[in-house]
């Protein structure tokens, strides 16, 4: 249904709750088993964007599923606020915290990244 109503190369999931409490409705986090299964509907959907942020990947996680990301478009995000938060003050601190969020979701690239 969803093939004929919507281009599925124009949806994008956003992984805000993947990893923690997120907005004022949300009382919790999505369960790695949901993770699972949004990974499964994504594929037989054919969906492969994705939209995170700096913010949202938990680097503790151990756990967490790094193929959700592989061969997928992550588009992600990072604000001031981040960068202030984690002492970022140049080119070379930037690129050290981009390339650990790359590691930690097992890709090698980003398809887009925002600053805000």
């Amino acid at each position: 249904m969803i093939k004929k109503v919507l281009d599925s190369q124009k949806i994008s999931v956003g992984t805000a709750n993947f990893y923690k409490k997120y907005g004022s409705v949300s009382n919790s986090h999505v369960a790695l088993d949901d993770i699972y299964k949004i990974d499964k509907l994504m594929d037989e959907y054919g969906v492969t964007r994705i939209d995170s942020a700096i913010s949202y990947v938990d680097f503790e996680n151990k756990n967490f599923p790094q193929s959700f990301y592989n061969g997928r478009l992550v588009t992600s995000k990072i604000s001031i606020e981040d960068l202030s938060a984690r002492q970022v003050k140049n080119k070379e601190s930037l690129i050290i915290l981009l390339e650990n969020m790359l590691k930690k979701m097992g890709i090698k690239k980003l398809d887009g990244l925002l600053i805000h």
